[in-house]
């Protein structure tokens, strides 16, 4: 007797629309984790500079947060394909826990992150204050810290960390009584303006990152959307399968037991009479 988990379902087996979206859907997480990686590595690669001025630690904390979202994009990716393909529920069950698994790391990342955002801008002052003493006037190295340092106060129009006296404090070059520079060339918009940036570079990269805040929710979001879809997508595919598997094992038992009662020897039966 054939039971519907061992028997291989028909191509035909489920609903074919929602199989093609799965198809889709899995295709775009695979397309979008390897864009992720190859994102990282560009920005690792071209920004490695600014990285180091804001802190290495928490940089490769959000490059392994980031890849491992890519990973586990990947992977879904493959259980989803395979799992369609093959028509295997099990698969696909497989798809389902990591999915979850996933949204709920996005979910509890996110509000982590925005707990502990405050924590994150004050590691960054201790490195921008480390990396300051190492700033040396008259350096044009690419690449080198005193160009990094000089670009960021060029581009956000600030100076020092907090204020432009932070040179004084933490650099040694500008610390001498006998300096009569107190900060970089770079504190004023051009070498005839006598006015230097007032603002401190931490402030203008703390409110940039905060403006652009809500492009990282939208993100997040997105992801969590797409996720939210693919559980729907892959539940609706599991029972379309699951019924199909049932409807072939009752055709299957009826028409066994058709062949069991044509099978059985004719027995003539007369009727008494009264």
């Amino acid at each position: 007797m054939l039971h519907p988990s061992n028997r291989n379902p028909s191509p035909e087996e489920g609903n074919s629309c929602f199989k093609w979206l799965l198809y889709i859907s899995n295709i775009i997480a695979l397309v979008a984790g390897l864009a992720l990686v190859l994102s990282l590595m560009i920005v690792m690669v071209n920004y490695k500079e600014y990285i180091e001025l804001l802190g290495d630690n928490a940089t490769w904390i959000i490059a392994l947060i980031v890849i491992s979202v890519a990973i586990i994009m990947v992977f879904i990716a493959i259980f989803g394909c395979c799992g369609v393909s093959s028509r295997n529920t099990n698969l696909l069950i497989v798809y389902i826990v990591i999915v979850s698994t996933l949204m709920v790391g996005l979910v509890i990342g996110t509000v982590v992150a925005w707990m502990y955002q405050d924590d994150a801008i004050e590691t960054v002052e201790e490195n921008m204050k480390e990396k300051m003493e190492e700033y040396s006037p008259g350096d044009r190295r690419e690449g080198g810290l005193t160009m990094v340092w000089d670009e960021v106060q060029i581009s956000y129009e600030c100076c020092g960390i907090k204020e432009l006296g932070d040179w004084g404090k933490y650099n040694p070059s500008y610390s001498r009584k006998s300096t009569i520079t107190k900060y970089p060339e770079s504190c004023k918009r051009n070498d005839s303006d006598s006015h230097p940036f007032v603002d401190g570079c931490l402030a203008k990269i703390d409110r940039s990152i905060k403006d652009n805040v809500w492009v990282i929710g939208g993100i997040v979001f997105t992801i969590i959307l797409y996720l939210l879809i693919s559980l729907l997508l892959v539940s609706i595919t599991i029972m379309s399968i699951n019924k199909h598997r049932r409807r072939l094992y009752t055709q299957e038992q009826q028409t066994l037991l058709q062949q069991e009662l044509q099978a059985m020897p004719y027995r003539a039966t007369t009727v008494p009479r009264v």
